[in-house]
């Protein structure tokens, strides 16, 4: 794929971007000149001083990722960068642990809480002066953005000679219930993934369509092997029960207090449904 070519002075580049608390970042990098300048970063808006997810490179060429849980953590590579070398770098949080690879290596690591979330519309910024006074100069290239933490194995390949496509999975939910995860995912090509339905209170599972094949009222569906892009969409239809009256029961449009409201054995085993002037439920 191209690159992006960035001259250290303005430049900078702005993708969306999501805030999930589990994410995998990925890029080949090619510095120009090896000193302190950003890589990368999330934040709301480019010029926002609210930032996180930070990437940046040090004055010996070592990388540095932060991570802000309530504090800032830490990772530091133990390679350092040449300039004019391409070098394949990646972070991943996994919702326990932030981890940064070099070449597909793993060289650190530290023990995380969730990070921050609190961007309406988060922005993945790449190039731009934020942790550090300089922009990035050099190119950056094969950008990718998970919101889940890829496997050391998955960064391996990402950072090979031929490293593998990644494809979408869209999913979707009708009023009713849920389906997890949610929205679109980038998936690695030849990985699998589980999706998991459940609905709500009242419903049940109506049909589950994959790629427009109706897979029937399954709570769960696997993607196996994914090589090319996939749509999971879910309905909800509204449970149908009854209510078995085995007890004499009493309507009235006026209550004393010396009646109570007369209860009904319910489906469910419970009593809780009734007729009273003063509660409907």
């Amino acid at each position: 794929p191209g690159a992006y070519i960035l001259d250290g002075v303005s430049d900078y580049v702005t993708l969306s971007s999501n805030q999930d608390t589990s994410f995998t970042m990925a890029m080949w990098l090619r510095p120009d000149q090896v000193r302190a300048m950003d890589i990368s970063k999330m934040t709301e808006y480019p010029s926002s001083e609210s930032y996180d997810r930070t990437l940046y490179m040090n004055a010996d060429g070592a990388i540095i990722a932060e991570l802000n849980d309530g504090s800032v953590k830490t990772v530091t590579s133990s390679t350092e960068l040449t300039a004019n070398n391409w070098t394949h770098v990646a972070i991943t949080f996994d919702g326990v642990s932030l981890k940064l690879f070099i070449d597909g290596v793993q060289e650190a690591s530290i023990d995380a809480g969730p990070p921050i979330t609190e961007f309406n519309t988060p922005e993945f910024v790449i190039g731009q002066a934020s942790a550090t006074l300089n922009f990035f100069v050099g190119q950056i290239s094969d950008v990718r953005q998970f919101d889940y933490a890829l496997s050391g194995t998955d960064i391996g390949l990402l950072a090979g000679n031929s490293p593998p496509q990644s494809f979408t999975i869209t999913s979707s939910a009708g009023v009713g219930g849920t389906i997890t995860p949610s929205g679109i995912r980038n998936v690695l090509q030849g990985n699998t993934i589980t999706y998991t339905i459940e609905a709500e209170p009242y419903y049940t599972i109506g049909d589950v369509v994959v790629d427009g094949l109706s897979q029937g009222p399954v709570t769960s569906y696997n993607f196996t092997n994914v090589n090319y892009n996939h749509t999971i969409s879910v309905t909800f239809s509204t449970q149908v029960g009854n209510i078995a009256l085995n007890k004499q029961t009493y309507c009235s449009t006026f209550e004393q207090e010396a009646y109570d409201a007369s209860k009904a054995n319910d489906e469910d085993g419970t009593n809780s449904s009734f007729w009273s002037s003063a509660d409907v439920n």
